[in-house]
């Protein structure tokens, strides 16, 4: 719910809704557990300085564009409302990166996915002033401890807390500083850890270029010989890399893919413009019966029952 424009907390029906919320990235989410999607993200503005948390009640896979003149602190915590108890900071889940790169990942029920993005002018100008080292890479994977996260944490909550009185300028700036100084606290606490995982890196450069391949022939998408072929990597390295980075198999996730474009299209689309068939065969799904069961096992529904864009 808006709040005076500089704090909101909204509940989403639908993955690409809840990803088109979150500001400063550009991000497409794929629903790969079965049932109906529910999301909930808080953000609020802080001069600039964005926080979030975000929250999926079905599992899926996060593809995400971080705007160019941002970096951005990512953490993950489980419990809370979705998982039951106390929160708890997954410490090797943190991680910085910077704007103008893709990056790809899973966000699962009972874990919160926390962040914060800020320009990347005023990271470089305070990194360089504190000396950090590392603070120029792409992506860099940091495991700060306790202190620095619970500090991250409290900021977060005190952000919801103060939703209220987001409007007076003097709170937003005394939280911006205390989110500020946790955030170069957490990457100074973890810089020695700040490389990048080389193997991790490739495998995501698979699974981006497999998925770019399989959008780019939505109507006769390639098969996993193809994708090997195309790629020129074995059946096993594309196996491993799906596996590494999504949880699951590449024909798997690629079929949740496409099942979702025609899913968004079905909901941005009139019935009297596109029948439920034409948006199947737009995306590979030829066979209507095949298509409506693996439609109704990922989403709870049939394609005839999802709600239509009003003509």
């Amino acid at each position: 719910m808006p709040m005076d424009g500089h704090y909101s907390l909204q509940r989403y029906a639908d993955p690409q809704e809840h990803a088109a919320g979150l500001l400063n990235f550009n991000q497409h989410y794929v629903q790969v557990d079965s049932g109906f999607f529910g999301g909930a993200l808080m953000q609020a503005d802080l001069g600039g300085l964005c926080v979030y948390r975000e929250s999926v009640d079905r599992r899926i896979v996060q593809h995400s564009h971080l705007d160019a003149r941002c970096v951005a602190l990512g953490w993950g915590v489980r419990g809370g409302p979705a998982g039951g108890g106390p929160r708890q900071v997954i410490a090797t889940a943190s991680g910085v990166l910077r704007g103008g790169e893709d990056w790809m990942f899973q966000l699962k029920p009972g874990i919160e996915l926390c962040g914060i993005t800020m320009p990347a002018d005023e990271f470089d100008r305070l990194a360089e002033a504190l000396g950090l080292r590392g603070a120029g890479t792409h992506y860099a994977m940091i495991r700060p401890g306790p202190r620095p996260l619970a500090n991250l944490q409290w900021g977060l909550a005190e952000v919801e807390r103060q939703a209220p009185r987001m409007a007076s300028p003097e709170v937003r700036a005394s939280l911006r500083e205390h989110l500020l100084e946790a955030v170069f606290q957490a990457y100074h606490d973890g810089q020695q850890q700040a490389r990048p995982d080389v193997t991790h890196l490739s495998h995501q450069q698979i699974v981006r270029c497999s998925q770019a391949l399989a959008l780019d022939r939505a109507e006769r998408p390639p098969s996993v010989l193809e994708l090997c072929a195309a790629l020129r990597v074995s059946r096993r390295t594309l196996q491993n890399s799906f596996v590494n980075v999504l949880g699951q198999p590449p024909s798997t996730y690629l079929r949740c893919l496409r099942l979702g474009r025609v899913r968004r299209l079905l909901r941005t689309t009139p019935a009297s413009t596109l029948s439920v068939g034409d948006a199947g065969a737009r995306w590979g799904f030829f066979h209507l019966g095949h298509f409506a069961a693996d439609y109704r096992r990922l989403f709870g529904e049939l394609p005839s029952q999802t709600a239509r864009a009003v003509g």
